[in-house]
């Protein structure tokens, strides 16, 4: 891998990570593309790790509110936003195992690819039309409501499978509004990432990238991740979720072509 190799799949992680499009396939469809079939999966990890950084800088106030509450039993509305980020998190947990195996499956077969940037056109598809009857009084999300997105995060791992957008679609449909359910699903984000970075660390001394180019990779990774989270933020205020679901189609529609 090339430092410039490095450097586009780090603008296209930071892109796509927040982007409801599924980073982990494009990162996939374009190593493919690129000749770099042998790209260790803790590399797509640390890439990861700097769009974490992101995360956390972009929703510093709410973070830090919510680590406020875990010491003032006064702030319940935030306790129970914790609880309800710890029952997601343990439901992802509980369904990735069984999921993790179709990964590998995917990565070795691009072609599957098409039938999982389709499912997400359709969930992004469905967010639209909620985002349309939206009602703009927030609404608590409950523990079964924090359950059910956990457990649509799981399936996330898939690659081609938006962790973003079907969160997003999952958070609307259990009725919180566009930002409310932005902010849930960014916040799910972080143990998701944390959690994924910690099964790959044994790995990590195994990733035969220069140092150099891995830093390049990550640093535009984080860069283009904040400007990701920007542009999603403005798109949910404007309902605009559709045209990324007709890009979806128009990439699931191409692969079988490029890999067949």
């Amino acid at each position: 891998m090339t430092l410039l190799h490095s450097i586009l799949l780090g603008i296209l992680q930071g892109l796509t990570e927040f982007l409801p499009v599924s980073s982990s396939g494009h990162l996939l469809l374009a190593e493919h593309l690129l000749g770099l079939k042998e790209v260790p999966l803790a590399y797509d990890v640390l890439l990861h790790t700097a769009s974490l950084l992101a995360i956390i800088i972009y929703f510093r106030k709410i973070i830090a509110t919510l680590f406020k509450a875990l010491f003032n039993t006064e702030m319940k509305v935030e306790r129970r936003l914790i609880v309800a980020v710890i029952v997601a998190t343990m439901m992802t947990g509980l369904l990735m195992f069984p999921v993790k195996f179709l990964v590998d499956h995917i990565r070795n077969s691009i072609v599957w690819l098409s039938v999982t940037f389709s499912m997400t056109a359709l969930i992004l598809w469905v967010a639209q039309k909620k985002l349309q009857k939206r009602n703009d009084e927030s609404v608590e999300l409950t523990w079964k409501d924090a359950a059910i997105i956990g457990g649509v995060q799981a399936f996330a791992l898939l690659p081609g499978i938006s962790r973003s957008g079907s969160t997003l679609a999952a958070g609307l449909l259990r009725g919180a509004k566009g930002i409310q359910a932005m902010e849930f699903s960014f916040l799910l984000a972080i143990p998701a990432i944390v959690g994924a970075t910690l099964l790959e660390v044994k790995d990590m001394g195994s990733v035969s990238i220069p140092l150099t180019t891995l830093l390049s990779g990550m640093f535009a990774s984080f860069i283009f991740s904040l400007i990701s989270l920007k542009l999603l933020d403005l798109l949910i205020k404007k309902m605009q979720l559709s045209l990324f679901s007709i890009y979806l189609v128009v990439v699931a529609t191409t692969i079988p072509f490029l890999f067949l």
